[in-house]
């Protein structure tokens, strides 16, 4: 799904000052280095859902009465741009503002002024022992990389796995990355429970060779019985920038989700405390036909159906119960989602049913996953 946004912030790592999108045309990006292509041919309603996402309702008539709207966008850089209505269908056109192109990506630092320096008043520190600095020549080692006589090495490329990355994740490597003047090089918590550990109390002792004593029969009745805890469901640890997992804590109960890609549902839900069940082609009649005492109380189900409307009714009584909905969808629109869960023979009770019900709209925008509500419904549910 085309989002301005993300257009921009690709923009701006490629340093260009213009882009275009014009329906059966690619994004095209206009800058120092020359044209630039950005993905697929984009057809008419992919352009005009993108100004949906941007454009407030009045700018949306106004391009409809008078086929031309101007507006601008901030994100790292202001961009000044222009929708304009042609035979071919809505075409856009951007240009970066004069000076806001930043040198550097990230926050600028909050620092303190210098002080003056008064070269009359002022003293400069002084360390207490002076050591003389001498430069000193790099040795030539058979460890030496990419300098082996005159011949130069070239990385060899890491094989791809065959796994689907996530693109709000960072990228990761089999190496541990180098250990700062903060970390402890003995640090052990990589290591799983049996590696790593030496029981010294066990280091040249033998093996007992006599016969424990027996327990007296009369003293069992009596001893005290006492039971094992029983074993505690615990999260997965969470990934620092999964984007996508820390919004896990926004599915209270009743709560109906619309996750929109397919496969990224497994990574959410693995940190619902509850447990969730998976609903797709191969299980939904079985999981939706079981008695109720069955039925476990407030878990997620995680709906993969090509037509998720037949088992509705069923998922409303759950989200009655204190459950949860993550629904799957490749649906480009959060409203267009909603329409695939409720089908085209919902009736006005059922909608009703629905909407009583807080609804979420999860969904990536360039390297994060947003979490948005529907604007049906209560905002949050207890």
């Amino acid at each position: 799904m085309l989002s301005l946004p993300q257009v921009l912030h690709e923009a701006q790592r490629h340093s260009v000052t213009e882009i275009a999108i014009e329906p059966g045309q690619p994004v095209t990006f206009h800058g120092e280095q020359g044209a630039l292509v950005l993905g697929d041919p984009l057809d008419e309603g992919e352009i005009s859902d993108a100004l949906t996402q941007v454009l407030a309702p009045d700018q949306m008539a106004d391009l409809a009465v008078a086929s031309m709207v101007e507006f601008h966008l901030e994100g790292y850089a202001e961009w000044d741009l222009v929708a304009e209505t042609g035979v071919e269908g809505v075409a856009i056109r951007g240009r970066i503002r004069d000076g806001s192109t930043p040198e550097e990506y990230g926050v600028p630092l909050d620092l303190p002024p210098l002080r003056h320096f008064d070269e009359l008043t002022s003293e400069l520190p002084r360390a207490s022992v002076t050591m003389p600095m001498q430069a000193k020549e790099p040795g030539e080692t058979r460890w030496d990389i990419n300098a082996i006589d005159g011949v130069v090495m070239q990385e060899v490329p890491r094989a791809p796995s065959g796994a689907i990355e996530d693109p709000t994740l960072r990228p990761t490597t089999g190496e541990r990355p180098p250990l700062s003047v903060f970390d402890d090089p003995y640090d052990d918590s990589d290591l799983s429970e049996d590696e790593g550990i030496i029981d010294f109390a066990l280091v040249g002792r033998n093996a007992p060779t006599a016969d424990l004593p027996g327990v007296d029969p009369s003293l069992v009745s009596t001893a005290p019985r006492v039971r094992a805890p029983e074993p505690r469901g615990t999260r997965p640890t969470m990934r620092g920038d999964d984007t996508l997992a820390m919004h896990i804590d926004s599915l209270t109960p009743g709560t109906v989700v619309y996750l929109a890609g397919v496969g990224a549902g497994p990574r959410l839900l693995e940190h619902f405390e509850a447990g969730y069940e998976v609903i797709d082609d191969g299980s939904w009649a079985t999981v939706t036909t079981r008695p109720l005492a069955e039925i476990p109380m407030g878990q997620a189900y995680l709906v993969r159906l090509e037509d998720p409307s037949r088992c509705l009714s069923w998922l409303l009584r759950r989200l009655e119960e204190g459950g949860c909905v993550v629904m799957e969808t490749r649906a480009r629109t959060a409203a267009g989602a909603r329409r695939l869960l409720l089908g085209a023979e919902a009736t006005p009770h059922v909608v009703g049913w629905l909407d009583a019900h807080r609804q979420l709209w999860l969904h990536a925008d360039g390297r994060a996953w947003l979490l948005e509500p529907l604007g049906t419904g209560p905002s949050r549910r207890s």
